[in-house]
């Protein structure tokens, strides 16, 4: 398989060399609109999957932010 660098870094299947180290790669084709750069074709990897790190950042942000929304509600 040829390389596939990846600038996911997320990613689970990402390594410390930002390759992708997936068995097999699925690609999806995508045209988005941007506001600055007219509409974009993109390519979207259907393998793509959260790293266990990642996982924990988030559920640590959205646990930060239900916290702030609290507070706010409460003063």
């Amino acid at each position: 398989m040829p390389k596939i660098i990846c600038a996911s870094v997320e990613c689970r299947f990402n390594n410390d060399k930002n390759e992708c180290t997936a068995k097999t790669v699925l690609l999806g084709a995508g045209n988005i609109l941007t506001v600055w750069e007219g509409r974009k074709d993109v390519w979207n990897c259907q393998q793509f999957e959260l790293s266990e790190e990642s996982k924990r950042l988030l559920e640590s942000f959205e646990a930060l932010a239900k916290n702030l929304r609290r507070e706010k509600n409460d003063s």
